[in-house]
């Protein structure tokens, strides 16, 4: 993952700062410092958290999606380009056998000499004897050789892949600032001192994320809106400004680009993009209850109720951990949802597009 994405996120409420800091909230006001401002200050940091909180389970969930379905597309393209090269080389050599009987020899000469085209398969496999019946001006119409196909689509592919920087180093920023009033509007009037147990927690982010939601899809967080913005993606992703495209590689990209484009504006995205979301929620449940946790184990009945102030240390450290851990049990959690890999398989089903 990206270490600018990391280190901006990360630093957007630094988790260490605001352990120790807000777990031991002061109870009276310094002479110095006003008791508005104070307040203003430790709502400041439970927004930042929060926002933080949401905003890297809305970053991950969208990069691993986005992730998967690149590479989803490259397999399908490059299983088709391999089932046509062997389809191909089957008809060459059923051709081939055909062609090299004598009265087949000698009647490609003579239809080479009356200027009708021929096919390249004598001089393919046979250039010498080829070079004794044809003109050299029988073949110009040559096809491109497998392997600059492969080279074609590797380029093609590698530019492909580069997309991925405008998530994230320009698009998680969006998502913030997608995050950030959504936040606002469900905290209103929860303070720090409100007490509060796992499933108000939960609540909370769950209404968060139906006020996210309510804004439209992710589409312009995840690729740049313009033929200019990605031109600047890929280079300031890596590539050379001044190695043009071939005529092929941009149609193919072009082509997929714009495949993306619609899957994400589809149901089907949505719905799975929902899906990781709540996975991601669960697991941040997950690592606030348990002994020596947020929220001890209890009594349905009668659960543990903590300060609001309480749990943003924990959530601060969890984002991070999120961010940083290799291999990510978030990200693993994601792949794992049978939601996903339906949504792979779909993807990988939609041969229609290249054949």
């Amino acid at each position: 993952m990206s270490s600018s994405f990391i280190t901006n996120l990360s630093t957007e409420s630094e988790p260490s700062s605001s352990s120790a800091s807000v777990a031991s909230l002061p109870s009276n006001s310094s002479a110095s410092t006003p008791s508005r401002t104070k307040a203003q200050l430790w709502n400041s940091v439970k927004l930042l958290t929060f926002t933080r909180t949401l905003t890297t389970i809305y970053s991950i969930s969208l990069l691993t999606l986005f992730t998967l379905t690149q590479l989803t597309i490259l397999a399908r393209m490059k299983y088709i380009h391999a089932i046509r090269h062997m389809s191909s080389e089957e008809e060459q050599d059923a051709a081939l056998q055909s062609e090299m009987t004598m009265p087949n020899m000698l009647l490609m000469a003579f239809k080479s000499r009356l200027g009708i085209p021929q096919q390249p398969l004598l001089q393919t496999f046979f250039p010498s004897a080829h070079n004794l019946l044809f003109t050299p001006g029988d073949d110009d119409a040559m096809s491109e050789s497998p392997s600059s196909d492969m080279a074609t689509f590797e380029n093609m592919s590698a530019d492909y892949l580069t997309l991925s920087y405008y998530l994230l180093h320009i698009g998680w920023k969006d998502l913030s600032i997608r995050v950030q009033p959504a936040v606002e509007d469900a905290l209103v009037g929860v303070s720090l001192k409100t007490r509060l147990t796992r499933s108000d927690v939960h609540r909370l982010l769950k209404d968060i994320m139906h006020r996210v939601a309510l804004e439209g899809s992710f589409d312009a967080s995840m690729l740049p809106n313009t033929e200019e913005m990605v031109r600047n993606v890929l280079v300031l992703g890596g590539r050379d400004d001044h190695d043009p495209y071939s005529s092929a590689q941009s149609t193919s990209f072009d082509g997929i680009l714009s495949e993306t484009r619609a899957l994400f504006a589809t149901p089907q995205f949505s719905e799975v993009l929902d899906a990781c979301v709540e996975s991601a929620v669960d697991n941040l449940m997950d690592s606030l209850e348990g002994d020596g946790r947020v929220f001890a184990p209890g009594d349905d009945a009668d659960p543990p109720r903590v300060r609001l102030a309480s749990i943003l240390p924990p959530l601060a450290s969890w984002s991070r951990n999120s961010l940083l851990a290799l291999p990510s049990e978030l990200v693993d959690g994601i792949l794992a949802k049978n939601e996903t890999r339906t949504f792979s398989a779909w993807v990988w089903a939609r041969f229609e597009l290249e054949v």
